[in-house]
């Protein structure tokens, strides 16, 4: 079910085609999981918890290498690349096709919702646990099924640190405009 579509590796005009509706899914989430995370959390003020903003004061420039290319990196490394080979790896001990296939599509769920759960709280499971669902979903395509693992990394990589530049530079906006 649908591993023959991850399979396939995309082209140049599916790149094209699917980066802006990556974007799009991304916002949706982003905005209907902030929506969602006050109706179960209606006490919680910021889904980033306390220290964000003294984080971002005290590193300066680095923050900016931090969100656009070193966090997304390790990120992906260790809630994609890490998880996915752990999985490859027992599929093909096993060497049961569906087991594989199920596996795969149960830890990135839950890797995806730990993955939201360290951002910061409870409400951020809502917020960048889909989003790191999403971001599971461009690795499995773009690796072929784990068969280019180095391009889903790189592909994962990419739109994760172009959805924190759209972020933090949206948010750097608003600070201006305010």
């Amino acid at each position: 079910m649908w591993r023959e579509w991850f399979e396939d590796e995309p082209n140049f005009t599916s790149v094209l085609v699917w980066l802006p509706l990556i974007f799009i899914l991304e916002l949706v989430c982003t905005l209907g999981g902030l929506y969602l995370s006050q109706i179960v959390f209606p006490g919680l003020d910021s889904p980033y918890g306390e220290g964000f903003d003294e984080f971002q004061s005290r590193t300066g420039i680095f923050f900016y290498f931090y969100v656009f290319v070193l966090g997304p990196f390790l990120e992906e490394i260790i809630f994609r690349l890490i998880p996915i080979v752990i999985v490859l790896i027992f599929g093909w001990i096993i060497h049961r096709g569906w087991f594989e296939t199920y596996l795969m599509y149960l830890t990135l769920l839950v890797v995806s919702l730990f993955f939201g759960y360290i951002h910061g709280n409870e409400v951020n499971i809502f917020i960048q646990g889909v989003g790191g669902l999403v971001y599971s979903i461009v690795f499995l395509k773009w690796s072929g099924w784990g068969r280019n693992l180095i391009k889903g990394l790189c592909a994962t990589t990419f739109v994760h640190g172009s959805w924190n530049t759209l972020l933090t530079g949206g948010g750097m906006l608003a600070e201006l405009f305010r």
